[in-house]
């Protein structure tokens, strides 16, 4: 895989290009599609003010049969999503290791480049209130916004990186964090 922006090989795991330093965000293409009519209601991007696009992402899990709904910026390719939404997200697309990789988690704590860049409170895109910004995990190096009534904000790439986190075993030292 090649980095989109400066076309540098990218190692299988990575989610940050080493080069250009530009996050590399996750495919939603092959296991959802874009649609035009839905009840959700018009939402805004934080970022660019522009209307959000709703996506489906087909559920391939056997126990749930439901299909999963985001909204996705198509400028800045950010992600507004449910928590439930985002759990079931990284229940069903992501296999969960036997053992937790330390190194990889590592990496990905390192690679947060949210904590570097100028950041600011966004507002909701669906109340327009302004929302936290808090860890999604232990060791996952993603910030999320999030609305306490409507969901998570990712930006470019971080939905990639919860899932290389919850592959790295990040949930379930998340899980032995919280207990």
């Amino acid at each position: 895989m090649n980095c989109p922006c400066c076309a540098a090989p990218i190692p299988s795991r990575g989610v940050v290009c080493e080069y250009c330093g530009h996050r590399i965000d996750v495919d939603l293409q092959g296991s959802g599609g874009s649609i035009k009519d839905h009840e959700l209601n018009t939402l805004q991007c934080p970022d660019c003010n522009i209307s959000l696009e709703p996506l489906v992402i087909k559920s391939t899990n056997g126990t749930n049969k439901e299909n999963l709904t985001v909204s996705r910026c198509s400028r800045c390719l950010g992600l507004f999503i449910q928590r439930n939404v985002l759990d079931n997200i990284l229940e069903t697309k992501v296999r969960q290791p036997s053992e937790i990789d330390y190194r990889l988690l590592t990496n990905l704590e390192n690679s947060n480049r949210s904590l570097t860049k100028d950041w600011k409170y966004r507002p909701c895109p669906a109340c327009r209130t302004l929302m936290n910004r808090k860890l999604h995990g232990k060791r996952s190096g993603v910030i999320v916004d999030s609305c306490r009534d409507h969901g998570l904000w990712l930006d470019a790439g971080e939905l990639r990186q919860l899932m290389e986190w919850s592959r790295a075993g990040g949930e379930k030292l998340d899980q032995k964090h919280r207990a």
